[in-house]
C-alpha cells in the first residue's frame, strides 16, 4: 500500500448575528472531530483492517469572511 485516506466524523456549530441591514451572517464556527474514523485505500473500497503508523495532521478549518446582503 502506497497511500490511504482517513474519514473522520464530526460536526460544525455556526453562530449567526444580525447585521445593520437586518440580515443574519455567520460570524464564527466551531469544529469538532469525533473519535470515530475510518481508513480506506480508495473511496468505496473495504476499510483497512490494519491502520498504518502515520503522523497526525490537524484539520485545516477556517472562519468565514463576513458578507453583507
Amino acid at each position: 500500500m502506497e497511500k490511504f485516506q482517513k474519514l473522520t466524523d464530526g460536526y460544525v456549530i455556526q453562530n449567526f448575528e444580525k447585521n445593520k441591514d437586518g440580515y443574519f451572517v455567520c460570524v464564527n464556527q466551531q469544529f469538532a472531530a469525533c473519535n470515530n474514523s475510518e481508513y480506506f485505500v480508495e473511496p468505496g473500497e473495504e476499510q483497512l483492517k490494519h491502520i498504518p503508523d502515520y503522523d497526525y495532521h490537524h484539520f485545516d478549518m477556517v472562519q468565514p469572511k463576513p458578507k453583507g446582503k
